[in-house]
């Protein structure tokens, strides 16, 4: 087996060996015939190949000879070149003050840098040479001029972002701090965006003046006819009111134009200060960047909260246009966030906290104006009525019927008001949704604002009679820093003339408040905040509830005091004008008519306004005759009776007051005159009939001190008389009687 393996082994190989000899040879053959081909062609070059070597042998002897005549003139040809390039570099150096001059006249202010930079380092170091010193500071004489001429118009208001930022870097080239160069740009965009500011605002307050239009544009024929017949909703008639047009002007137009222009002016001075500072000038910088976009921004939301504050729009189109402008900030927002965050939480909780005091501000002041209008209600009835009385031959005064209406229509509207404040707070929670602090801190804003609400109308009350307000509110704890609302409108009640039914009016809105509203308010504030942790706080302030309870007793004891004044000036006005000495015997009563037609006015006021209807009572006889003992027991009593004391809330106590400080000031004025005996009997009479009226009009637990106070005038009478002699009793029962029946007085 073996043996065959090796036989076909050298079989195989002497078959490859054939087929290489025979490939090789065959080769062979060829290039054998090639060679002797080339032999004979070389043999036939063989002369012209002689001839080409002399002639390259020549070529060569010329080339040598040329090389040596041209060194010399090539050498000269170069030290010429050299110096043709020196003197073209001096004839720019000498004419750099040239360029630099055209260049400033022509503002090429990029060029005059380059061509300053290409100059700059040789006039530098040859600075000290005679001929280049001239050049030198006049060169940096112009450059100087250039370097002015591109900090004043990178500072103008007028100039793009792009040439800005382009100026900047020309001003950086120019060796210019990378600090001086950022404040430059920075003062410019500053007058630039201020600029804008003021066109947004301006515009927009014009365009939120005109009036809004009717058409929507957006139906025709049959189905125009159906929208215009169908009334607005609450939410379209809120966004056509002016101010809510205005608001939404200034939004828009502070999105279009002043964000990205303050955005530009960010990114450009972004690019200003790429590769071109320190790590001392980065943190300088950043902070002159922060410095910048909060006072840009600062302006924006200071001009917005002068326009929320002037007249707050509705709050839902408020909350709308903030959260619109809080989107188009967000690119800046990327950039700075930490900054755009505080400065917009803080702007957020300054527009909420400014539109709460605008909606209590605007309640405040349409209600004051409609007590105000109110007052001048009362004042042509109190007019109309002494006419129509006066053509009667009557003095008589009296409230109309009608005025009540209008009353408990002012009252309403007046709660309604404050209610309708309070309603419109709650959306502004959506403003501070990532803020809980702020949330919290706008609840106690509407908590302090609507005390202050109903503290304005005590406020009312307290300007009307004359007393300081300020005073009041200590006299009743409330907290120094309680806001004031509507303070102008309110002093404006310290002018008007006092109507008593207008101080009935304010007596009774305010014990309403008092009683029941200020209870109601707050418990519904508690249920519109309910989701905010400050809800708790939301709780009736005491202060608030006595505060108004004082100013409804001021009132009512004013209008005690000028019905006692009245009174007494009535009493005065008679005593002075006769001769008591010389008079001649009562047949009737000097004072009895005119108290009468008084306390009816009086007592049909308190009746209408107060809601205290008269119930009959029993009258007590009449004791002016009484014994030594009595008659000082009762001059006693008379001398402790509290002649200005506080008045209460209902109608009996009114007019005990009045009745007290008239027959006080009777008891005073009799003290100072001197009687005779039929003067003495006239003072008898009146104190009988003044005593029978009181018993009609006034409860018998306090018709006893007044009956004292008439007792005690009588008493001093008698004591100034010249011949003290007492009307007899049946006498002086008949003429009261006579009254009696005159004046219906059973």
């Amino acid at each position: 087996k073996r043996s065959k393996d090796l036989d076909s082994e050298v079989h195989n190989l002497d078959t490859e060996m054939q087929k290489l000899v025979y490939e090789n040879y065959t080769q062979f053959t060829r290039a054998a015939g090639v060679i002797s081909k080339m032999k004979v062609s070389i043999e036939t070059l063989e002369p012209d190949i002689s001839r080409l070597e002399g002639n390259l042998c020549r070529m060569t002897q010329y080339e040598d000879q040329a090389e040596a005549g041209v060194t010399d003139n090539c050498q000269q040809l170069e030290k010429v070149l050299k110096r043709r390039q020196v003197c073209h570099k001096l004839e720019v150096l000498f004419g750099l003050p040239a360029t630099l001059t055209r260049c400033l006249d022509r503002e090429a202010y990029d060029l005059a840098a380059c061509a300053y930079n290409c100059c700059s380092g040789f006039l530098a170091q040859h600075k000290q040479m005679a001929s280049f010193e001239a050049i030198f500071k006049d060169v940096e004489h112009q450059i100087a001029l250039v370097r002015s001429a591109l900090e004043l118009r990178l500072r103008s208001k007028d100039l793009s972002v792009h040439v800005a930022v382009h100026d900047a870097g020309t001003l950086l080239s120019l060796d210019v701090r990378l600090p001086k160069v950022t404040q430059d740009y920075l003062s410019g965009r500053t007058a630039m965006l201020q600029e804008t500011l003021e066109q947004c605002f301006s515009s927009a307050a014009k365009s939120g003046l005109a009036e809004p239009k009717g058409d929507g544009g957006g139906a025709t024929g049959s189905d125009a006819g159906e929208d215009s017949d169908k009334p607005p909703s609450k939410h379209e008639q809120d966004i056509l009111r002016p101010e809510s047009v205005a608001l939404s002007n200034v939004c828009s137009r502070a999105m279009l134009r002043y964000l990205p222009c303050l955005i530009d002016a960010v990114e450009g001075l972004q690019k200003i200060q790429e590769g071109h500072r320190s790590l001392a000038d980065a943190v300088a910088d950043d902070g002159a960047v922060s410095e910048f976009v909060s006072a840009r921004l600062g302006g924006l939301f200071e001009q917005l909260l002068k326009l929320v504050g002037l007249k707050c729009p509705p709050t839902r189109v408020l909350v709308t246009c903030m959260h619109s402008l809080r989107n188009a900030l967000q690119p800046l927002r990327s950039r700075l966030p930490r900054l755009l965050s505080k400065l917009f939480v803080q702007f957020m909780n300054d527009v909420a906290n400014s539109a709460v005091e605008g909606l209590f501000a605007a309640a405040a002041a349409l209600s004051v104006s409609d007590l105000a209008r109110l007052h001048g209600e009362c004042h042509s009835l109190d007019k109309s009525v002494m006419k129509e009385q006066g053509a009667e031959g009557q003095e008589q005064r009296g409230p109309c019927i009608d005025i009540m209406e209008d009353v408990a229509r002012s009252e309403h509207a007046l709660i309604m008001s404050g209610f309708t404040a309070l309603t419109e707070c709650q959306p502004l929670l959506a403003l501070l949704e990532t803020d809980a602090p702020g949330a919290e801190r706008l609840v106690r804003k509407v908590h302090a604002q609507l005390g202050a609400f109903f503290l304005a109308i005590a406020d009312i009350c307290h300007v009307y009679v004359g007393q300081d307000p300020q005073e009041a509110r200590q006299a009743c704890y409330v907290p120094p820093d309680a806001p004031r609302l509507a303070f102008t409108e309110v002093a404006r009640f310290a002018r008007l003339e006092w109507r008593g039914l207008f101080g009935l009016i304010l007596v009774r809105m305010a014990r309403h408040f008092e009683v029941k509203v200020i209870g109601k308010v707050w418990g519904a504030a508690r249920d519109m905040f309910a989701a905010s942790p400050a809800s708790a706080d939301l709780v009736m302030p005491p202060a608030v509830v006595k505060a108004t309870r004082c100013a409804a007793q001021a009132v009512i004891t004013h209008y005690t005091l000028i019905g006692g004044h009245r009174l007494a000036a009535y009493f005065r006005d008679t005593l002075q004008g006769r001769n008591w000495v010389s008079m001649k015997e009562p047949r009737d009563s000097l004072f009895l008519s005119r108290v009468v037609r008084e306390m009816h006015t009086w007592d049909a006021e308190l009746a209408q306004v107060l809601g205290d209807p008269r119930k009959s009572r029993e009258r007590r006889s009449l004791t002016l005759f009484k014994n030594a003992m009595e008659l000082e027991m009762e001059r006693m009593l008379a001398k402790k009776v509290q002649t200005f004391a506080l008045t209460p809330f209902n109608r009996n106590g009114v007019e005990v007051g009045i009745f007290r400080i008239g027959f006080k000031a009777l008891y005073e004025l009799v003290r100072e005159g001197t009687f005779g005996k039929f003067g003495l009997q006239q003072i008898q009479v009146e104190g009988a009939l003044l005593s029978a009226f009181v018993q009609e009009f006034i409860d018998s637990d306090d018709s006893g001190a007044l009956c004292s106070l008439l007792s005690e005038a009588v008493t001093s009478a008698s004591q100034r008389c010249i011949d003290p002699v007492l009307m007899d009793k049946s006498m002086v029962e008949a003429l009261r009687h006579a009254k009696e029946k005159e004046f219906k007085l059973q």
